[in-house]
């Protein structure tokens, strides 16, 4: 097949998807909802539209079709066999964010996907006349033959952009884990319009903190904490680690998320310190880079103790900003931030971050005064005070209220009251959070069968099934 025949090959094919589901309006119908995922993205309505098409015949599974639209398309359309095996092969086409690493004009080009490392070989006469050796873009590469082709659908970068994209790559290989990049990803991280934070990095910082449970007064006095470091270029990490620690963990609690909110305050508090320099650009993408690297690299729990891990975390840093990278035309990220600075007028030669490694805890405190709480009731219970044992753990559930065994052992405590009604409530709260706890299980079938008269005899000879030889008795927090 002649190298030029998989334009008609490719008009040929969206002719006949388009064709396919002109008569299924469940499809079209779908495909318009899930556009909104698009709606605010900096585009004109026709890349968007060309963008959702491209994304939902290869990418999205479809709840109408219980599959992708391609793999559909192949099931049911009506094809010849030789149509049928190009565009089986089409199922194993690659979209993300390329380099390009060669090219001849209006032919071929070699480009790299940056997600991978992975080199591909182009055959493409109209692309390769707008753009140049070292841009990037995103684009849907297609196998075709022995040689792969393209989808209508992609964008490339300015030639300026380049060093941020791949910067944003950078290290990419060195996750465990791989992932597999999607038009709604892609142009969500490089397309989205900005939109402004709806409340300032204080009032954001504050409403996480009110959310962990923080009282008024001592979220004024972090504040006040946090300025006082920042304009004395002090450390930031006593004053994390202790909010966190007091941070009472919720099931809608994102430590990145506070942390985040945090350091924006601190940056507030920095950007007003006398003599301030912005950081370039530049600069502040290999930060992040180096950031991501490292968090690959030192796992503080492999560490006798966090200094140690910021020491290696600091050697890591020094042994990084002298390598050339690749990303980077073969200079290393210090070259790179120095050259920045001497643009934007910064005079500052030395090129070093402050690097703390530690293992944060969400809420620390709030788990041990929760266990004390919890050895205080069992206790109590034991001692045959259930009434003082039952205030010990009313205080651990305000603290953590998904405890089964902290509701079994209260509901013992009610039995020993006489108190029929809320015995049963902790019982069956117990079951809800544990349904196969059996100890629970069997004084609620106890409790059911019992009349006052059993139970009078049960609290006065003190017979209940009440010790718990759970793991969760030692270990009574868990998130």
């Amino acid at each position: 097949m002649d190298v030029c025949d998989y334009k008609e090959i490719m008009r040929q094919f969206y002719a006949c998807l388009a064709d396919f589901i002109s008569n299924k309006p469940e499809i079209i119908e779908e495909m318009a909802d899930e556009e909104r995922f698009f709606a605010n993205l900096n585009m004109s309505e026709a890349e968007r539209r060309n963008l959702v098409f491209d994304w939902y015949i290869f990418d999205y599974k479809s709840e109408v079709l219980s599959k992708n639209l391609l793999q559909y398309f192949l099931e049911k359309a009506e094809l010849n066999e030789d149509l049928k095996a190009i565009y089986k092969r089409f199922k194993d086409g690659i979209f993300s964010i390329f380099e390009v690493k060669a090219l001849r004009i209006g032919k071929e080009m070699i480009v790299c996907d940056l997600a991978t490392g992975k080199e591909y070989g182009i055959k493409d006469t109209t692309l390769t006349r707008q753009i140049s050796k070292g841009q990037c873009g995103f684009l849907r590469v297609l196998p075709f033959e022995d040689y792969y082709i393209l989808t209508g659908t992609g964008y490339f970068f300015p030639q300026e952009a380049s060093h941020f994209i791949k910067l944003f790559f950078m290290d990419a290989e060195k996750h465990k884990k791989p992932f597999k990049l999607t038009p709604l990803i892609i142009y969500k991280i490089f397309f989205a319009q900005e939109e402004p934070e709806k409340l300032p990095a204080i009032e954001r910082f504050r409403l996480f903190c009110q959310e962990g449970g923080l009282k008024e007064d001592y979220i004024n006095e972090i504040i006040q904490s946090i300025r006082k470091e920042a304009l004395n270029k002090g450390d930031p990490q006593d004053i994390q680690k202790e909010i966190i620690a007091k941070i009472k963990p919720h099931p809608e609690l994102d430590v990145k998320e506070i942390i985040q909110a945090f350091m924006d305050v601190w940056n507030g508090f920095v950007s007003e310190q006398n003599g301030y320099v912005e950081k370039g650009p530049l600069e502040t993408a290999l930060i992040n880079a180096f950031m991501g690297y490292v968090q690959l690299k030192v796992n503080p729990k492999r560490f006798k103790d966090e200094k140690r891990a910021s020491q290696r975390a600091e050697e890591l840093l020094e042994e990084w900003l002298k390598t050339p990278r690749q990303e980077l035309d073969g200079r290393t990220p210090e070259e790179v931030i120095l050259e920045e600075r001497q643009k934007l007028g910064n005079l500052e030669k030395g090129v070093k971050f402050r690097i703390n490694i530690s293992a944060l805890m969400p809420g620390e405190e709030v788990v041990q005064k929760a266990n004390e709480a919890f050895a205080r009731g069992r206790k109590l219970l034991i001692q045959n005070k259930p009434k003082e044992a039952i205030e010990s753990y009313k205080e651990y559930i305000s603290l953590h209220s998904q405890n089964p065994v902290v509701w079994h052992n209260m509901g013992i405590a009610y039995i020993l009251l006489m108190d029929r009604i809320n015995a049963e409530k902790c019982f069956k709260k117990a079951l809800e959070i544990k349904p196969d706890y059996e100890l629970a299980k069997r004084n609620m079938e106890i409790l059911n069968n019992a009349t006052r008269k059993d139970i009078e005899r049960m609290a006065k000879e003190y017979r209940v099934k009440m010790v718990n030889e759970d793991k969760e008795m030692e270990m009574p927090y868990e998130e």
